[in-house]
């Protein structure tokens, strides 16, 4: 025989009807007697109940406790349930925005490489479109939403800035430094096409097959309308000379190449053997340190100046030579060794003086990426981001 509550419409089991006469109803506890044949009815009056969570008194026939949000057969909390499912959606929603805010940032950094140019208004959209990603994944509406919007935003402002200043720190070409990177490329032996040329071109020059940049080296280095049209000609010029220099070198076989590139490591090595035991070993007219000490003097013209430094140049190449002559006559083992401490040492100096100045170049670089108008961008993105995740109402209806 099937039996239910008469106030609830719960359905009884066996062993429960079969326990007494008047058996208690598991949901509501009304008293349900087995003879009775009542209709359920949910206005009947029913025995008071306390909520098994909180103890708060429930409501006849109620299903959830008012109070905690407990349910009355289950004793789950479905306040902890929906809390739960709202973390959930956060996070969805915070994964969005961080994709948002990457691709966001990305896009940025290739618009503005792609046409040289830096637009504000793309970083103020990309702040909008962090916040309307984050908006349309979930219904929270609190500032913990809008702090996160607002983060987002301003890591994929910086991807964007990051990808910029590592893009135009790489393709500023800055003699100087890669002359160093070409030498230590090839002491290293992994030189490339562009690193190999600019040695081969600097290697020409010294063979008088190219002219010498000194000149326009000299007058690129100052300030004003004639340093600058001086850089843009160097510029020019040392593209040029790469270009022929690239040529020269592919235009030789495997076996010349590497003989080419021997010389250069020698070229290299006497500089280095001179700065370190050649003034000692040769004994010149005019040594480093006292070139120094008629710079310093105010007593000496400016004709005395220019002999000593023509000295001092002369003196230099006749010690250069002298070197080169003296590893051509020195045994293999003997100029490996030489040639290996050589390079322990600038490979150590050059590799700290490129960290050195790559970390301070890329800081100039990036500071140099702001400007005022950048900064209003800024501001009014992360302003976006913010009251997109958190206003309730965009318009007069959502």
């Amino acid at each position: 025989m099937e039996l239910r509550c008469p106030y609830c419409g719960t359905k009884l089991t066996q062993q429960e009807v079969a326990s007494s006469q008047a058996p208690v109803c598991p949901q509501c506890r009304a008293v349900v007697r087995v003879n009775q044949d009542v209709k359920p009815n949910v206005n009947a009056t029913v025995p008071p109940r306390r909520c098994r969570h909180c103890g708060e008194m429930l409501a006849p026939g109620a299903v959830l406790c008012t109070n905690c949000g407990t349910h009355c057969r289950s004793g789950m909390n479905m306040k902890t349930i929906q809390a739960a499912g709202k973390v959930g959606r956060l996070g969805v929603a915070l994964a969005v925005g961080l994709g948002a805010a990457l691709a966001g940032g990305v896009l940025w950094a290739l618009l503005a490489i792609w046409t040289e140019t830096e637009y504000g208004w793309i970083a103020w959209a990309l702040g909008g479109l962090v916040g309307l990603a984050v908006r349309l994944t979930t219904r929270e509406r609190t500032v913990r939403v809008g702090i996160a919007a607002l983060l987002l935003a301003v890591l994929g402002l910086g991807i964007g800035k990051v990808i910029m200043t590592e893009y135009f720190c790489r393709n500023y070409d800055i003699l100087p430094v890669k002359r160093v990177e070409a030498m230590l490329a090839l002491l290293e032996k992994r030189q490339n096409t562009e690193e190999t040329a600019l040695l081969v071109a600097d290697w020409m020059i010294e063979q008088g097959e190219l002219p010498s940049l000194e000149e326009l080296e000299e007058q690129a280095d100052g300030d004003g309308p004639e340093a600058e049209a001086a850089e843009a000609s160097l510029e020019k010029t040392v593209r040029e000379y790469r270009q022929r220099a690239t040529e020269k070198y592919q235009a030789l076989s495997p076996a010349e190449r590497e003989a080419l590139l021997r010389d250069i490591r020698l070229d290299m090595m006497a500089y280095w053997y001179l700065e370190k035991y050649g003034e000692a070993e040769f004994q010149p007219k005019i040594t480093t340190e006292r070139l120094e000490e008629m710079f310093e003097s105010e007593t000496l013209s400016e004709a005395d100046l220019d002999k000593a430094i023509a000295l001092y140049d002369s003196e230099q190449s006749r010690m250069r030579k002298l070197a080169l002559k003296k590893f051509s006559t020195m045994p293999e083992a003997e100029l490996t060794a030489l040639e290996a401490e050589m390079t322990a040492e600038h490979t150590q100096v050059w590799h700290t003086y490129l960290e050195e100045f790559y970390r301070t170049f890329r800081m100039n670089v990036f500071a140099g990426l702001f400007s005022g108008m950048d900064i209003l961008f800024f501001a009014l993105a992360l302003l976006t981001a913010y009251q997109l995740a958190t206003r309730e109402q965009l318009s007069g209806k959502e």
